[in-house]
């Protein structure tokens, strides 16, 4: 049991009390959590001591080599992470670093070490014995910190217009992406965000309190930016949104990071679901444990952590909410949290995907690091940039088809609806993608936040600056309420015009970043400008393409007079059996064509892939890999056929003058 606490479970214990949101993304009750603990800290000791106790039954000798191959595997575990510490203080001093693999080999002589030790001498044995207590110890620490209190419920305001209300939080989406050039919802691309801010409030300079969702999303719900490190349960933050209205709504309830309705108003698991998720969050607990044990340069080996919560597709959680809504006289609260457009961006505008990933996997052109940080090189980041803004009109679809959907069960025109994002992204060569810093504030702050209040049929924009905190204020005074305990958010009906104050962002792995409004709302322009310089609006065309890459040669036939090309290119393509075999009914297209280049590229030329005989994407080649020439590229769908496809890839003719405007810096 010593052995178990020092080289499982106090590991385990550490990193997830270190990890708030580890309870909340699996959806754990309080039982749930101490059932965790107790198996961690007691059942796995228990289990190897009846697995002892098997192997007796084959001989005392059997039992007796099990028992001591566990110490020398235990006590290897517990001496690995000792032996990296001290390995990286002997080589950092000599700017090395130690191989993991000779790490392994001296952690696994000390296990076998340990396990002699104990075979002859007494005070190892006795000195075994007097840190029994220890696992105990670590578990009694443990359940202190972990979200195990009851929910307390604070008071129910009084809610004197008991509408019904429909809340959608989005993920990753910064509102430039909404935007035309006058700042206005671009409606060509997005018809179904401006068909609802022509029937809501937009405010215009909304930002996020953070750039990590089990913080952001918290504040949204609670209308106050919640201490460090605090769980988003509602254990441990019972003043909310769903506890305010528990009484005067039914709710229905879809979260994915965060933990905030309590189980009672928001249903339960049940009781024959409890054995089954309490051994999977042991099982990703000991998980947890090996990759604490293992050293950096092995630890990838293992695979990603948190494979085990099965987050399913992102579209899934949106089509559920849709069809929850059924015509009822009782007034429903309908909240989501979605996964859009948040990467990986897999979704074309029709709603097909070009690319299989799994939930949270990350996308091409990160370095290494707990950060997620762009690769300098701007053309991936340019290109995720382009799959992000795809992914983006996928998700306007879908709130086209949940607009329609409300107005069929006569819901709309009788709700308060509410639509706002956590956080934004950011597409910056060398910069975080979403940790906010000085350079890309504009791009992480500034989040969508449409307000349809009950009867509300014309729009309106306000541009005086607002928080994400406001929102719970705003909707409990629409609702005929009030919050019943301090907060910092205001609510925005009637709010007088103010100065701007300056705005800062918390961060999850980083410094918070503050920066005056007047400057964050200056980057903000000239980071929507070079977007739409890249990308366009759409008022340039249907096809969602690159501008800055021959966008007038797309479609075109390459015998078209006005499109250059040169001779023909030696590639391969990686997606050509996908291509010989296209239907758009199985819901998946190869519009993400990706290879590399079998010749010396001609200097200054970039690649024309043409489909069935027409332009499809001008892309340059082996900008961010170091090794053989590779390229990638997004086409349009229209340019498939079904069935066979050909495809084809040619030089441009001449040399290119593209702008390699960034994604860049801005200063």
């Amino acid at each position: 049991m010593v052995l178990v606490g020092f080289a499982v479970a106090q590991p385990a214990f550490d990193v997830i009390s270190k990890t708030p949101e580890f309870f909340a993304l699996r959806g754990s009750s309080r039982t749930e959590v101490i059932l965790f603990a107790l198996v961690m800290g007691v059942g796995i000791p228990v289990a190897l001591l009846v697995l002892e106790l098997v192997a007796g039954l084959a001989g005392r000798s059997v039992a007796r080599g099990v028992h001591l191959g566990l110490v020398a595997v235990l006590s290897a575990l517990f001496a690995i992470p000792l032996v990296q510490g001290g390995a990286d203080r002997a080589f950092g001093a000599f700017d090395l670093t130690p191989s993991g693999w000779l790490v392994l080999a001296v952690g696994v002589l000390l296990g076998i070490a340990a396990a002699l030790a104990y075979v002859r001498f007494r005070v190892v044995r006795t000195y075994l014995l007097v840190l029994s207590p220890a696992p105990l110890v670590f578990l009694a620490l443990f359940l202190i910190d972990a979200p195990t209190r009851a929910v307390v419920m604070p008071p129910v305001s009084a809610v004197s217009k008991p509408a019904p209300v429909v809340m959608l939080v989005f993920d990753e989406f910064p509102v430039a992406s909404l935007m035309d050039e006058r700042q206005r919802i671009d409606a060509e691309r997005y018809p179904n965000f401006a068909a609802l801010a022509n029937s809501s409030t937009w405010y215009r300079r909304t930002t996020t309190v953070s750039d990590r969702t089990t913080v952001a999303l918290p504040a949204i719900l609670t209308g106050a930016v919640p201490p460090p490190d605090t769980p988003p349960t509602a254990s441990e933050q019972p003043r909310n949104l769903f506890t305010l209205l528990r009484e005067s709504h039914r709710l229905r309830v879809r979260e994915i990071f965060t933990s905030m309705c309590p189980a009672g108003p928001c249903g339960g698991s049940g009781l024959t679901a409890l054995p089954r998720r309490t051994l999977e969050s042991v099982a990703d607990g000991v998980e947890i444990a090996a990759h604490a044990a293992a050293p950096p340069q092995l630890e990838r080996r293992l695979g990603e952590l948190g494979q085990g919560v099965e987050l399913g597709d992102a579209a899934a959680p949106l089509e559920g909410f849709i069809g929850d809504f059924q015509r009822t006289d009782q007034p429903e609260l309908h909240f989501a949290h979605l996964l859009l457009p948040h990467y990986p961006w897999v979704r074309l505008p029709s709603g097909r995907s070009y690319e299989r990933a799994a939930p949270l996997e990350p996308p091409a052109g990160f370095q290494e690091g707990s950060v997620h940080r762009w690769d300098p090189n701007p053309w991936l980041v340019r290109q995720a940039w382009h799959r992000h803004l795809l992914q983006a009109e996928y998700l306007d679809r879908m709130l086209g088809t949940l607009l329609r959907r409300l107005r069929a069960v006569d819901v709309y025109d009788r709700a308060l609806v509410v639509a706002v994002a956590d956080h934004g992204v950011s597409f910056a060569p060398g910069e975080p993608m979403r940790d906010v810093t000085a350079s890309n504030a504009q791009d992480i702050a500034f989040v969508p936040l449409f307000i349809k209040a009950p009867g509300q049929r014309e729009g309106a924009v306000i541009d005086e600056p607002t928080r994400t905190t406001d929102i719970l204020p705003t909707m409990m005074e629409i609702l005929g309420g009030r919050v019943p305990w301090k907060i910092e958010g205001r609510s925005l009906i009637g709010r007088s015009p103010a100065s701007a104050p300056p705005v800062t962002v918390a961060s999850a792995r980083l410094s918070p970043v503050t920066t005056p409004a007047s400057e964050l709302n200056r980057r903000f322009r000239l980071a929507l400008m070079q977007r739409i310089r890249m990308f366009g609006t759409g008022s340039d065309g249907p096809d969602l393409v690159d501008r800055e890459h021959h966008p007038e040669w797309i479609g075109r036939r390459l015998s078209d007079p006005r499109v250059r090309v040169g001779g023909p290119a030696a590639v391969g393509i990686e997606q050509r059996g996908q291509l010989e075999r296209v239907s758009r009914a199985s819901g998946f297209v190869p519009v993400l064509l990706t290879g590399d280049v079998r010749e010396e590229p001609p200097p200054g030329r970039e690649l024309v892939l043409s489909i069935n005989g027409r332009v499809a994407a001008v892309v340059p080649i082996n900008p961010w890999f170091t090794g053989p020439p590779r390229f990638s590229a997004i086409f349009p769908e229209r340019l498939l056929r079904e069935g066979a496809n050909s495809v084809a890839a040619h030089w441009t003719a001449t040399r290119q003058s593209f702008r390699s405007s960034a994604p860049s810096r801005l200063e």
